[in-house]
């Protein structure tokens, strides 16, 4: 009988590799695309890429039944038979949502203050360490779960029980930090957000150019309805900045939706303590998270479209209207 998980982990971890390394070249190559925002992304897609190709070898490569003596087997324990370093990628992915989503918060809501603070080029590059700094230090925590024998050279690796208060209280705070802190800041900032857009498109340019030329439009249409229907109304620049934000907001909450659905699962299985097929069943449905943003970003994410064709065409220098993300 084929080992179904194997496969299935195969076909999400090639997907991943593939949509995520065409991710970071899009972002790399074209010049429109190198914006904070992106920069952002590209810092997620890296952490997918690595994410996605160690899930996919953790899931078809066979464990040792005889470790390697000496430091050999207990780095092979720690890092690889107890899947922490898949999961000090997918932690880092996370975080990078968070990133993303907190500089297009401070973007929209907070714009002076977003300009002041982004003008410092260290700043970016401050967050971007913060979330593999997160990510690596929520994987080590998985090392209290692990009991590594020299004597015996053999490995065990076990999710904690009810009873066991210390390694349960770990595992409940590596929830709150890698779910549930993430999950209500994202859902409070993009609250948020929607409610400025909103606001936004009623204020912009309430006397504008836009507003004169629906106007004159209007008065054309009364005298000579024949003429005007095939009439265009020109987009102004704040009416072009409120389209480019909502479409970007629009990509990043399905996304954040996709991460919401994929860690649930795993989040509910570390909290009621079940091991086995179901919590590999929740691992693989994690993992899948990191296959799912180069969809989604080529579905939704203009911007990327645009930049993936040029790339495709082979334009990587051409300059495109930057849409004010």
């Amino acid at each position: 009988m084929p080992d179904v998980l194997g496969i299935i982990s195969a076909v999400i971890g090639t997907s991943g590799l593939l949509g995520n390394f065409v991710v970071c070249v899009v972002i790399w190559r074209i010049p429109h695309m190198h914006t904070v925002t992106n920069a952002c992304l590209f810092n997620q897609a890296v952490a997918d890429f690595f994410g996605s190709l160690i899930f996919m070898l953790v899931f078809n490569i066979p464990t040792l039944e005889v470790l390697p003596k000496g430091a050999w087997g207990w780095l092979y324990c720690y890092l690889w038979e107890s899947e922490s370093v898949m999961w000090m990628f997918l932690f880092t992915s996370a975080m990078s949502l968070v990133l993303v989503t907190l500089e297009r918060y401070l973007a929209i809501v907070y714009p002076f203050k977003y300009r002041s603070l982004f003008a410092r080029r260290w700043v970016p590059a401050v967050g971007i360490a913060a979330t593999w700094l997160v990510g690596i230090s929520m994987g080590l925590c998985i090392f209290a779960l692990i009991d590594f024998s020299e004597r015996d050279n053999k490995c065990k690796v076990a999710l904690p029980t009810p009873t066991g208060h210390r390694l349960n209280n770990l595992v409940q705070a590596s929830n709150v930090v890698t779910f549930f802190i993430p999950a209500w800041t994202m859902l409070f900032a993009y609250i948020h957000m929607a409610v400025v857009l909103k606001r936004g498109a009623r204020q912009t340019e309430p006397v504008s150019v836009r507003t004169v030329v629906m106007t004159h439009i209007r008065s054309d249409r009364a005298r000579s309805p024949e003429s005007s229907s095939g009439e265009h109304i020109p987009e102004t620049q704040g009416d072009s900045l409120l389209r480019a934000r909502r479409n970007v907001i629009k990509a990043l909450v399905l996304v954040c939706l996709a991460y919401f659905i994929c860690w649930l699962p795993n989040t509910v299985m570390l909290a009621a303590h079940i091991p086995g097929l179901p919590y590999s069943i929740a691992t693989v449905l994690a993992a899948t998270n990191s296959c799912l943003n180069p969809v989604i970003y080529t579905i939704k994410y203009s911007s990327f479209r645009k930049g993936l064709k040029l790339l495709i065409c082979g334009k990587t220098s051409t300059t495109v209207h930057n849409d004010h993300e």
